[in-house]
Parts: C-alpha cells; structure tokens; sequence
C-alpha cells in the first residue's frame, strides 16, 4: 500500500476487501503518510498544510487568523510527518486543482518570453524549482481566498498589507500576482459566455468580463481553485451557467487586485536602483521560502528598477511581464531568453480607444436588447441573430405579434446587426444591481 501514487487510490484499495481495510486500519497513519509524499513533493507541504489550515478557520474571527499568521506566514516550518486518511484525502483533492492550474500556466507563459526571436522549438523543460514555485504560488492564492473570501469578515484592504502580504518578499507577492493575472485570462472567457448571452444578466446590466478588476471578476476569484477549476472544465454554456448563475450577487468586489495594489507602500521618490542599505532593509522584506536560484529576485529587481515603493507590486506597467511569468523562472532560463540585456520598458498598447468605444456600445446595445426581451418574459440565452434559445413564461412568444415588431428594426443578418450595434450611441450606465 505504502507504494501507491496517490491518496485515492489508496483509499480504493482499501475498501476493496475486508482483509485488506482491516490491514491498512492497523497503520493508517503511517500508510497515509508515505502515500502523501508519493503524490505532493514534499517541499510544497508546507504550503498545502497551511491551506488546509485555513479552510478550517471558522467560525471566523480575528483571533483564529492572527493564530494562523503568527504559526503558518510569520516563519515557514516543516509540514505535519503523520496525516490521517481524512486530511490527506482534503489535501490530494486540492493539490488536484493546484497542479492543473500550475501545468496550465507554465504551458501558456513559456511560449510567450520577452524576446520575440526566440525559438519555441529550443524551449528546456520546466526545471523542478519552477514548477515548485509555481505551485506554492497557487497554495498562496488559495490561503489567500480562504482568509479574506467572506464579504462578512471586518478585515479592511488596508490591513490585509500587515496581516498577509508583509509576511513576503516582493518578488514572492508579483508571484501571486502573475497568479491572479493568469486566472482571470482563464475564467473570463467562461464568465463572458453567460454576461454576453443571459437574458437576465443583461436586465441587470452585469459587464462583461474584460477588465481584471471587474467587481464581478474579482468576486468569482475570491470563490478559490476548486470553483474555479470546475468552471474552466465546463465545456457547455449550461454547465457554465450552473456554476456562475448561483453566485450573483452577492459579489466580492475588493478581493486580489486592489488587495496587491494596497499592498504597496507610499511612494518615497526613491528608485530601487538608487537604495541605500538602510533602504533596501526598510522596503524590501525577506523571503518567505529560501530560494536556491536567484532568477525570481532577479528578475523583479531588473523590472523594478526605476520604480518607487509605490508600483513595486501588481503594477500596470509589468502586466506584460506577468503575462510571461517572469517571477517564475530560473536564472539560466532568463540568462537563455536574454532577458537583462536592456532595461525593461513598457510596451505601447495595441488596444484602441475606438475599439475599447465598440466594445462598450456593443455591450450597452446588447443590455437593451436583453432587457426588453426579459421584460416580455423571455428568459435564458440570447445572441444576435439567433433567438432560438429563448424560453417564453408565456406559450406564445410576443416577438410574433404586431405590437412587438412595431417599431423594432428588422435585422437580416449577423454583419448587419453588429453594425447596427456599432452605430449606436451609448446610453448612460445602469449600475448592476
């Protein structure tokens, strides 16, 4: 048994016989444990028990999180050696959604390096510290949404830069940003489908997903990997609609973004490349995990030189730079991708204001479209130039009466119709909700 790769499968054989679960009763702990340790490496267990602390942490109070800071953030300490089957099983089940999403950002991020000349096909393999800090980030992510998820909790955004963020070094909380940035790229698009199409979302005026702090972006990050995890699954629009209809509102608007950028100090006008000792002691904090390789300090130095205090986290003009997970990586593979041969400087956007316009035009336009229908009962999906989906409370659908289409442009096709949103003007914003 205690060869067994993961945890689940130990339970199944287990519960395969009764000589068998009277054989592994008899050891369970020490059975458990070894298994753990063949699926978690064991450098990331530290971090995995601490999220399995935290998701214990209810009734929730200032005191219990204090504990926790004080035991799990303030020091990092060995994990546990002895784990029942029970909390093996919570931790296995979570290591699941993190190592998903660790594989996921690693296979999108290292095909975007900063150097547009370089070859994919030369690519090395994803050393075993990168994907270790890879994965502690997630475990970062996940305390964090345990701790400050619940909209009923008094903690402000300001306190949470003493309480969590000043436990890390700098380039361990642009970690957890490049986390926050990947996750949204990964959710929006499932959110998308339900805000673009739902009859109801549209009466309520709920805005698309396309802005990283989106009030109802934030909210759905704020419900933690396993959510978001089943949500990127979701291969159809209902089982989308399942997953996100329930959980708005409420709606978690002050989670991670403005979370990191509180985290940052006043600014001092001071550059990082122009710090003292004394300086560098007072602003930058030490590591929370001693890191072998220097590639991750290195990285966000070089991207932060010029930056004061006040833009050394989550900062607008590294969004590039997280999108290639530069906090990640080893010093070799920076040194290969030619990284620190310039100085970094931000990129000019390619997004016009015009095409940000459209977008908001499209979207108002397809709010009043919505909203009419919802008002004449119609309910569920809606796309222009296709309202085969909607389902009437009536049994007759009023779009086929004289009185609806008076007055209602009759549109013959899905290019006429997006350039008749286009041509809209936008109306004045409802606030959702």
């Amino acid at each position: 048994m205690s060869t067994l790769p993961d945890v689940w499968s130990l339970k199944s054989i287990a519960l395969t016989s009764s000589p068998l679960y009277r054989a592994f009763t008899g050891a369970e702990v020490l059975i458990t444990s070894r298994v753990l340790l063949n699926e978690v490496e064991f450098d990331v267990l530290p971090e995995a028990a601490a999220a399995l602390e935290t998701s214990r942490l209810k009734p929730w109070t200032r005191q219990r999180i204090q504990d926790f800071v004080f035991q799990h953030l303030h020091s990092r300490g060995p994990p546990p050696r002895k784990w029942t089957l029970s909390d093996a099983l919570l931790i296995s089940k979570l290591y699941d959604h993190v190592h998903y999403f660790a594989a996921d950002l690693a296979s999108k991020t290292l095909v975007k390096p900063p150097i547009s000349t370089y070859l994919k096909s030369d690519q090395a393999p994803l050393s075993q510290n990168e994907m270790t800090r890879i994965i502690r980030a997630f475990y970062r992510f996940e305390i964090y949404c345990n701790i400050f998820c619940d909209l009923k909790r008094t903690v402000n955004v300001r306190e949470q830069r003493d309480i969590f963020f000043s436990n890390f070094s700098p380039w361990e909380n642009e970690q957890l940003a490049c986390i926050h940035d990947h996750l949204f790229r990964v959710v929006s698009p499932a959110f998308n489908d339900i805000a673009e199409h739902d009859i109801a979302w549209g009466e309520f005026s709920v805005e698309y997903g396309d802005r990283i702090d989106s009030e109802f972006i934030q909210h759905l990050l704020s419900l933690g990997l396993a959510h978001l995890h089943r949500i990127v699954l979701a291969e159809t629009y209902e089982a989308r609609y399942k997953l996100l209809y329930s959980n708005y509102p409420p709606h978690n608007s002050k989670f991670l973004y403005e979370g990191l950028k509180m985290a940052n100090e006043h600014d001092d006008g001071v550059y990082l490349s122009d710090y003292t000792q004394d300086e560098e002691l007072a602003h930058i904090a030490s590591p929370f995990v001693q890191d072998s390789d220097t590639g991750p300090t290195d990285a966000w130095r070089w991207a932060h030189q010029d930056e004061t205090c006040a833009h050394f986290l989550n900062s607008d003009s590294q969004k590039p730079l997280r999108e290639w997970g530069y906090v990640m990586w080893d010093r070799a593979r920076l040194n290969k991708w030619d990284t620190f041969q310039m100085p970094w400087e931000t990129p000019h956007t390619s997004a016009s204001a015009g095409e940000e316009t459209q977008r908001v035009a499209e979207m108002q336009a397809s709010f009043d479209q919505r909203s009419k229908i919802y008002m004449a009962g119609g309910r569920g999906w809606w796309s222009l130039g296709d309202e085969s989906k909607i389902i009437w409370s009536c049994k007759k659908n009023p779009r086929d009466s004289r009185t609806w289409r008076r007055g209602q442009r009759q549109v013959k096709s899905l290019s006429e119709a997006r350039g008749f949103l286009v041509s809209l003007t936008i109306p004045r914003r409802v606030q959702a909700f």
